[in-house]
């Protein structure tokens, strides 16, 4: 498998931290390169999936 690489300064390191688009309520995950900041994917913040498990199981409604 091939190893990823920044597109900006082909580093192979990269970073999670949180922001907050401007003018928003909620948070993003922004995926960067370690060595130029360079953002080369997002993530919600939150797990959608566990919500609803959550949500599910406070409602009394079975998933499985």
């Amino acid at each position: 498998m091939a190893t990823p690489k920044c597109p900006k300064c082909d580093h192979t390191t990269f970073q999670v931290t949180v922001n907050s688009p401007s003018k928003s309520n909620f948070k993003l995950q922004l995926i960067h390169c370690a060595s130029c900041g360079c953002v080369v994917g997002t993530q919600e913040y939150y797990n959608s999936g566990a919500l609803i498990f959550e949500l599910a199981k406070k409602l009394n409604i079975k998933l499985t």
